[in-house]
């Protein structure tokens, strides 16, 4: 009997410490455990998740993409210093989404190719809506008169919390300002619609990106962003 339980022991051990190894695997740890997943328009999704890697991650990066209604799509490489020679290790990240994504259903994946050139990933369903206690900008107009030296804007605006001001901010190589609104049209209203002209006479040929961020009393902020080219 002696004899068998000095192989018996080791082999249990053996069992034992292969059953305690986990396996190459990526487990997300959602803050929303029950349900569909539901995250808003113009705010942010906190996402972790641990990464079991086995012999070690070669690459690893994140992937959101529409599945339907949606139009936003989002890449992040993860920097390699922050799994290199990690086994098991937490992946963690705040990633905005925009005013201008669509509502709908998306994706949100994150994927990683291990040292023996192996696959994993976790890919999984969450809903993007509007948060009606939250600013919100609509769909945002953009456009210049024949003499390209006004600017047109244009844009269904709303604010549970009332809105505060709209800040205007346009951006080019050469040129840059931003403007200030706080009219009676737009100001401590709940819903309005906000519609300006911007002089652009000083504002060299290029193309300028447009920033409209409204602001509630809350100190809330909604933002929608566009571009247009000045050829004169």
């Amino acid at each position: 009997m002696k004899n068998l339980s000095k192989y018996i022991i080791p082999a249990m051990m053996l069992i034992m410490q292969a059953c305690s190894q986990t396996q190459p695997n990526i487990k997300w740890l959602w803050e929303q455990t029950d349900g569909e997943k539901q995250f808003f328009v113009g705010q942010s999704i906190p996402l972790k998740a641990n990464i079991y890697g086995g012999k070690g991650v070669d690459s690893l990066w994140l992937h959101l993409k529409p599945v339907s209604g949606g139009n936003w799509e989002y890449i992040y490489p993860v920097p390699s210093e922050l799994f290199h020679n990690n086994n098991h290790f937490k992946f963690e990240k705040q990633v905005s989404i925009p005013g201008t994504a669509h509502i709908g259903k998306y994706e949100v994946g994150l994927f990683a190719i291990l040292k023996d050139g192996s696959e994993i990933n976790n890919i999984t369903d969450i809903q993007l809506s509007v948060d009606g206690s939250f600013p919100w900008i609509a769909d945002l107009e953009i456009g210049l008169n024949g003499r390209q030296d006004d600017l047109h804007l244009a844009a269904d605006i709303s604010a549970a919390k009332q809105v505060e001001k709209i800040t205007v901010v346009i951006e080019g190589m050469t040129w840059k300002n931003s403007y200030e609104f706080t009219e009676k049209s737009i100001r401590h209203k709940v819903e309005a619609h906000f519609h300006e002209h911007i002089d652009l006479k000083s504002a060299l040929p290029g193309t300028y990106k447009v920033k409209v961020i409204l602001e509630d009393r809350d100190g809330r902020v909604a933002k929608q962003e566009g571009s247009f080219t000045k050829e004169k």
